[in-house]
């Protein structure tokens, strides 16, 4: 389906975000989407810290921080606890000591969202559609977690 999905670059919420991604780039900076569900592990409020914490941390090391701006894209807004309530809980935590961040505010359209991260410089993801979505240039790196015998 994500191959088969169709932009749609006349939803004024793209408008108004590619706007937005338009000026970032007019300042010299690299647009990094970010989609924070898959990358922090589920379970206890003490392991989601743990894992926002870690996802600042490597944001910090980004080559050339200053020169970055952050979109925060949720892939799934189902229920309360989802990828924009993350989303909301980073933005907040680490909002004085972030590079220039906008949180995509769902909901939206998977045409909506596909135009989004197409728009972007770099989409850092687990989701395989969302980085299939973004269209030309897709990397991807295979991990294995730890396994309990």
């Amino acid at each position: 389906m994500a191959f088969l999905l169709g932009p749609d670059y006349t939803s004024p919420m793209v408008q108004e975000l590619q706007a937005w991604i338009d000026s970032q780039k007019s300042a010299g900076r690299m647009v990094v989407a970010l989609n924070l569900r898959h990358h922090i592990p589920g379970g206890s409020e003490a392991e989601t810290d743990n894992g926002l914490r870690a996802c600042f941390d490597a944001i910090k090391e980004l080559p050339g921080v200053s020169k970055v701006a952050l979109l925060l894209i949720p892939h799934d807004f189902r229920g309360d606890r989802n990828d924009h309530h993350l989303n909301k809980l980073f933005e907040e935590r680490y909002r004085n000591r972030l590079p220039p961040c906008r949180i995509v505010n769902p909901p939206f359209t998977s045409s909506e969202g596909k135009t989004i991260v197409g728009l972007v410089d770099v989409l850092i993801t687990g989701r395989t559609h969302f980085a299939i979505a973004a269209g030309d240039g897709d990397s991807g790196w295979r991990y294995d977690l730890p396994r309990q015998v």
